[in-house]
């Protein structure tokens, strides 16, 4: 979707890309048919393909404003495109309008960039280089306050030494405070508590995950949609979910998933009765996981060294604007599930403050700046 305009003989391109994803077939067979496609360097999206497309059509000493998704600024996966735009282009604008009030019927989160080409041979683009940077024009909209400022172009990458890192899109005075935070703090996977991991994952919920009944002498009666089947006790372990933690809280549930390893995360050598009935319809499904790797048996786990309940562990879901941090005792056997990071703590002290921390406004700003 796009239109051109004449204006004092430059040619202007508006445009905004088709709202949704690049099929991976379609991804394939046109990486395949345009190798040229590698400029990007990153995970190919359609709206990525838009922009590298939108600057090599447009007329010698022209520009281009688009509507693109704000991912493309704020994702490790936009690296590609904004080492493009670096590269082959000139920023002149950029507007944040993923917060303000919703001006079409679109299912993203919109931003507007507006940019001239760059990398042409002709005579008035080699003039060009030898200007000045422009100066990059900034805005950020939301439903009450819109804020405008202006600054060179780096200045906007989270690591200006690198074109292709994230952009921030924050005023000043506000960025100062952010660098000085970062500046004046360690990275959390670089501290004594090591780096978080993801929970555990299955890589079939639908055979894992059960609602827990009542228990008899030797079983436990579960659930699953409108299967219903029973289960040896030692083999069922409260699960968490990351968009069901709050701060401080860990919600009561009777969701359960049948754990097939032992204490220690390794795969059971065998599978007791009940839960061997309970996995065999999904068997195969289990059997071909890419995870398997054809070295553990068919209804392992993954990642199960976040469900250890040797040590405090500090969880916190893996989306949402706010961290919601939750301390799980040590003994206690619930599993997170991999929508939620999990950090091990010797210490209760260390996991409660920790805890305290990512759930401070602070950290929820901070996290807000650089994750968008």
């Amino acid at each position: 979707m796009g239109s051109s305009a004449q204006h004092s003989g430059r040619r202007t391109r508006r445009a905004a890309p088709p709202l949704r994803r690049l099929p991976r077939r379609g991804v394939e067979r046109r990486c395949r048919a345009r190798p040229r496609r590698g400029r990007l360097r990153a995970q190919i999206d359609l709206a990525a393909l838009f922009i590298e497309r939108s600057l090599a059509l447009t007329a010698p000493g022209g520009g281009v404003a688009l509507l693109v998704p704000t991912k493309l600024w704020r994702s490790l996966a936009g690296g590609g495109t904004r080492a493009l735009l670096a590269r082959e282009a000139r920023l002149l604008r950029l507007e944040d309008w993923s917060e303000a009030p919703c001006g079409f019927d679109a299912a993203v989160y919109p931003s507007v960039i507006v940019a001239t080409p760059s990398h042409r041979a002709d005579s008035r683009c080699a003039d060009r280089r030898d200007e000045a940077p422009a100066e990059l024009h900034l805005s950020v909209r939301r439903r009450s306050l819109a804020v405008e400022w202006s600054c060179a172009p780096e200045a906007i990458c989270i690591d200006a030494s690198d074109r292709a890192s994230p952009w921030l899109l924050l005023p000043p005075d506000v960025r100062r405070a952010l660098d000085r935070v970062t500046a004046h703090g360690r990275a959390l996977g670089d501290g004594p508590l090591g780096r978080p991991t993801l929970g555990v994952k299955c890589g079939c919920n639908d055979a894992f995950v059960v609602e827990r009944g009542p228990r008899d002498e030797a079983m436990v009666t579960v659930t699953a949609g409108e299967r219903h089947g029973r289960i040896e006790p030692d083999l069922l372990r409260p699960l968490l979910r990351g968009d069901a933690l709050a701060a401080w809280r860990l919600p009561p549930t009777t969701t359960s998933i049948v754990w097939t390893h032992t204490p220690a995360g390794v795969p059971l050598a065998h599978l007791p009765e009940g839960a061997a009935r309970w996995l065999a319809p999904w068997r195969r499904q289990l059997a071909a996981r890419a995870d398997l790797r054809g070295t553990r048996a068919w209804w392992s786990l993954f990642r199960t060294e976040g469900a250890t309940s040797a040590r405090h562990r500090v969880v916190w879901g893996d989306f949402g604007r706010r961290p919601r941090a939750a301390v799980i005792p040590a003994g206690d056997t619930t599993v997170p599930l991999n929508t939620c990071y999990v950090l091990p703590c010797p210490e209760l002290d260390d996991a409660l403050a920790l805890a305290a921390l990512l759930n401070s406004p602070l950290a929820a700003a901070w996290l807000n700046a650089i994750a968008g």
